[in-house]
């Protein structure tokens, strides 16, 4: 399992099992302290990261969001699991590609503001950095910073924001080639 996130401080949680690249699914376990049952939804997407990364809804905590697409597909998109009770999550996908007609978009990474929810932000792998400053609804693609050339910043990678401030950014990578391992806006 992978991605263990929380939106409700661990009292509900959800993760993703891969499979394979094409196959898996998100979980979700409204009460795992007490050993409740859990929801899941299967990957409706291509491909993705084995281990794709999920973002919890700050407004709701039985909402999360996946970031798929890979190396190998043309398409890379943010796909919800929303919690619709008992064991199902309902699959829906954002619609925008954040693919732009280049390969290697696959999304490495996504992150929703907890202080300003609508601020939503998406790095691809191949260095393509996304922000959405109305909860997903469009995307504008923004420039890359310098320490983005050459670096593989975008291989594995996290994303955070200030959290008194959504426009400061916080994005970790490997810190090979020399450079450093954490970005700030």
């Amino acid at each position: 399992y992978s991605s263990l996130i929380s939106g409700d401080e661990g009292r509900t949680l959800f993760c993703v099992y891969p499979l394979t690249r094409t196959s898996g699914f998100t979980m979700y376990l409204p009460d795992h302290e007490n050993g409740g049952a859990m929801a899941q939804g299967r990957f409706v997407h291509d491909r993705s990261m084995w281990l794709p990364p999920l973002a919890v809804d700050p407004r709701d905590p039985t909402t999360a969001y996946l970031g798929a697409g890979s190396d190998e597909s043309t398409v890379a998109k943010v796909y919800s699991f929303a919690y619709v009770g008992g064991d199902r999550l309902k699959v829906d996908s954002l619609g925008h590609d954040f693919t732009p007609g280049q390969s290697g978009s696959n999304i490495t990474a996504i992150h929703i503001s907890a202080s300003q929810p609508d601020m939503w932000y998406v790095v691809t792998g191949n260095g393509l950095f996304w922000v959405s400053t109305n909860a997903g609804s469009s995307w504008d693609l923004k420039d890359r910073p310098e320490e983005f050339e050459n670096n593989n910043f975008y291989g594995t990678n996290s994303l955070a924001t200030h959290p008194d401030n959504a426009s400061v950014v916080y994005m970790s990578g490997n810190g090979y080639n020399g450079r450093d391992a954490v970005w700030v806006s």
